[in-house]
């Protein structure tokens, strides 16, 4: 009878163990929550070990923009192990995920956003709160899993997190703690400076033929206002003028091209994609579960987080990036060519404006061609790349030039002449 028991018990944990690889495509992860404030708010993690080597591979923390919007998105149509198909929500192996050559946390932060919640604790309103957030939180999840202490570590994301990066990657270097070995940061298609990426809205989209000569002469003089106001520290003011030359050039009533890849048109408003799937999948009771997140609420975006970063929006964080830079610390900034809302040409405009001691030598270096995928220019420990027939979610777009991307990124792309400047 024992053994009828134990051979019944083998064969449903089997069944279990098969149906979860089915589910997950057999990259289920490790998922989680850390605390990181005094009042017991807690940030959602989603962790993918290397395919390579996990015991030796970097550690990876990815960091999704909005601000509000969760990393699920990422791992589920950009460069996470999983695709996920819209029509019947089943997933599959996704051959260009990024954790075949890196360990990949994936974080759903500021609080309040994707399944870190409930919160307990007011929003974050600034970079600094939320650089310290994370700061526990990379404390916390290091004291789960020590065997990642002292590991390489690569910050990188997308979008808003072109705010979350440079300052929390600062703020990490600074604070020197003897668990967390920081190495690089990358920035894709990220918002830095609005002073200087707000006026290149204009000469992008008379470069892409989207606004008349007439239009461009109108909003460039809105967007010179817009600097103006940001300069001052007039956040009201700017937000008046920086949306309204904004407004003048994507349309009142209706957008009139995809803000995320302008070869394409908006079929669902605000954020051009129906990413409704996502959410779909992850409400399953099944899947849930298996997360370890029933009974938790999830969104694409949060509103409430957006909403309380409004007047970061125009944090100039230049001076971060300059610190990283100039303390030996190579940073990557890449941009795909048919994005519109953080398009490659506001990106390099504050690429050649960082006040680090490489500064003129990196603006007058010239482009060189990366492979097919795009090209960039370097100097020292500064890599500028613009990346190839790829909008604002590169890894969604350009997978496969994406990968070559990361794995340059991890090996040092920066680090040929990088030591002239430590």
């Amino acid at each position: 009878m024992k053994h009828f028991i134990f051979a019944v018990l083998l064969a449903y944990c089997v069944y279990a163990r098969s149906e979860d690889d089915e589910i997950f495509a057999k990259h289920k992860g490790n998922t989680g929550f850390i605390k990181v404030t005094s009042l017991k708010d807690r940030l959602f993690y989603w962790f993918f070990p290397s395919q390579g080597n996990p015991n030796t591979d970097p550690l990876v923390l990815w960091l999704t923009g909005g601000p509000g919007c969760s990393s699920e998105i990422a791992i589920f149509i950009e460069n996470g192990p999983m695709n996920l198909n819209p029509k019947n929500l089943s997933v599959s192996v996704n051959p260009y995920s990024w954790n075949k050559v890196a360990n990949v946390l994936y974080v759903d932060q500021p609080i309040g956003t994707g399944y870190s919640n409930p919160v307990f604790s007011p929003y974050d309103n600034n970079v600094t709160q939320v650089s310290e957030h994370l700061y526990n939180f990379l404390v916390g999840w290091l004291a789960k899993y020590p065997s990642f202490k002292k590991r390489p570590l690569f910050i990188i994301g997308e979008s808003y997190a072109g705010h979350y990066i440079p300052a929390a990657s600062a703020y990490i270097v600074k604070r020197k703690h003897s668990d967390i070995n920081f190495v690089s940061f990358g920035i894709g298609n990220g918002l830095i400076d609005a002073s200087l990426q707000y006026p290149m809205y204009a000469t992008y989209a008379l470069s892409k033929k989207l606004i008349s000569e007439s239009t461009y002469n109108s909003v460039k003089k809105r967007f010179a206002q817009c600097r103006t106001d940001i300069e001052l520290g007039d956040t009201v003011e700017a937000w008046y003028d920086c949306q309204g030359g904004l407004i003048q050039i994507l349309g009142y009533d209706r957008l009139r091209f995809n803000i995320y890849d302008v070869r394409q048109p908006c079929s669902v408003p605000p954020l051009c994609y129906n990413l409704s799937y996502v959410g779909e999948f992850l409400e399953q009771t099944k899947i849930a579960k298996q997360i370890g997140v029933r009974g938790k609420s999830w969104s694409t975006c949060n509103v409430e987080v957006h909403e309380a970063m409004a007047f970061d929006w125009f944090i100039n964080l230049r001076d971060d990036i300059a610190f990283l830079l100039d303390n030996g610390y190579p940073g990557l900034m890449y941009y795909g060519e048919e994005d519109f809302i953080c398009n490659w040409m506001g990106g390099l405009e504050v690429a050649n404006n960082i006040e680090w001691k490489g500064r003129e030598k990196f603006q007058n270096a010239s482009f060189q061609k990366w492979e097919n995928f795009g090209e960039f220019k370097q100097e020292g420990t500064l890599t500028f790349i613009k990346v190839y027939k790829s909008g604002h979610m590169v890894p969604m777009d350009t997978p496969e030039a994406a990968l070559n991307l990361f794995e340059r990124f991890l090996k040092g792309w920066a680090l040929p002449t990088r030591l002239a400047y430590v």
